[in-house]
């Protein structure tokens, strides 16, 4: 996975592998999605970076990975009624 930045052309593009593209598409405004023979995206491009949001500190990235976190379950059975057994 590659991400770069260009400030002249002020657009981002996120290559997510080094397949052929063979397509092209602009799914948004300034948003273009490259496709492969298969039809997987192999790529994002954001034209107009500096207009979607706050200024952008190219310099300073910060990339983040979620890690999923299990939750735990707690489960209680109803005691029974009073008087009666189990």
């Amino acid at each position: 996975m590659r991400l770069t930045i260009d400030p002249k052309a002020d657009a981002l593009y996120l290559r997510l592998n080094e397949a052929q593209i063979v397509d092209s598409e602009q799914v948004g405004s300034g948003v273009v999605l490259d496709y492969d023979a298969q039809d997987n995206i192999v790529g994002v491009e954001m034209l107009n970076l500096s207009k979607r949001g706050q200024p952008v500190e190219i310099e300073k990235l910060v990339f983040e990975t979620l890690q999923s976190h299990q939750t735990d379950v707690l489960v209680q059975e109803t005691p029974p009624p009073y008087g009666e057994q189990q």
